[in-house]
């Protein structure tokens, strides 16, 4: 066999990638890697116990810092380790955002880094979820019930068209538009006005797939909750949305402890004393919440995965009468 050289000659590409090739997102990915690789942070630990940390997945980069000046620092890396390899950062499309525990708003400031310029905005969209500098899972809620509406429009020809029968309507908002809503939902914060408004959400677009009652000869009206609920013989988004966060619970429980996402969770004890005033509702106290009205102590019984499936089924039935 003959014997090939390890290396060859530099030679010059005008055309770059085609769009749409199948090796473009595969040598993208690896100049990519090579490029948050190249940047000299830590790689242990999280942004609890360090000054910054890079979020990376596929092209939707974060630098998180703790304060500007390690934000700054952080970005400036980046820039000059992109540049070796040809990449170079997007100024209309990188914003810059502070978010603080302190009872005030943070001053909406610009970040100046080198010539860039980056916008400092109240919130970004990050991997589909909406991120805002008061960490109000609220608002990312009213962001997911603003997409459901629009994935029920889109499909409003369906849900009128009386060629189709009920289960069949059932099954596409099942199927479609629920996702949409849930989506991200395992690490939700709930309050008792967000509860109401995805079940109020849900129980209009169950009341068009179940239509009108007739309500004497010549009148007709819409169903009641427990008419709706009653056609439906299902549980409800709450239902689907509380059990989702459990399994996912599970999951993290069952985690190894060299996971970040492990980490993170057991991170925040690192944080120090809470601020002044009425603490916020955490994911551990909802979980813990929904684990004591199931009886379960959930961190010892999540450990085995078989008796934790169960109970997710049962609490699916349970909250969501």
């Amino acid at each position: 066999m003959g014997s090939y050289p390890r290396s060859t000659l530099k030679f010059g590409i005008s055309s770059g990638l085609r769009q749409g090739d199948l090796l473009s997102p595969l040598l993208f990915n690896f100049a990519l890697e090579a490029v948050v690789r190249g940047v000299s942070i830590r790689s242990g630990g999280t942004i609890y116990n360090r000054s910054a940390q890079i979020l990376a997945y596929a092209d939707d980069v974060v630098l998180i810092g703790r304060n500007q000046n390690s934000a700054k620092q952080v970005c400036i890396e980046l820039m000059a380790e992109a540049e070796r390899f040809g990449l170079h950062v997007n100024e209309n499309k990188t914003k810059y955002m502070v978010t603080t525990a302190k009872n005030r708003s943070p001053i909406m400031q610009n970040m100046v880094v080198g010539e860039m310029n980056f916008e400092a905005v109240e919130s970004f969209k990050y991997l589909g979820t909406l991120i805002n500098r008061d960490n109000v899972v609220s608002a990312e809620i009213e962001h997911r019930i603003s997409q459901g509406n629009k994935a029920f429009f889109a499909l409003l020809r369906l849900f009128k068209s009386r060629s189709l029968s009920r289960n069949r309507k059932l099954k596409i908002y099942k199927t479609v538009i629920r996702p949409v809503i849930l989506y991200g939902c395992e690490a939700w914060t709930l309050t008792k006005i967000d509860e109401e408004r995805l079940a109020v959400f849900e129980r209009r677009i169950l009341r068009r797939i179940f239509g009108t009652v007739r309500d004497g000869e010549n009148s007709w009206r819409i169903r009641y909750n427990h008419e709706v609920y009653s056609l439906f013989a299902e549980p409800n988004i709450i239902g689907h949305l509380k059990a989702s966060r459990l399994r996912w619970a599970g999951h993290l429980q069952r985690m190894d402890d060299s996971r970040v996402t492990k980490k993170l969770y057991k991170g925040g004890s690192l944080m120090g004393s809470r601020r002044v005033g009425k603490p916020r509702i955490t994911w551990d106290k909802d979980v813990s919440s929904d684990a004591r009205q199931c009886t379960i102590n959930w961190r010892s019984t999540a450990l085995d995965r078989e008796v934790w499936r169960r109970i997710v089924e049962e609490a699916r039935a349970r909250f969501g009468l």
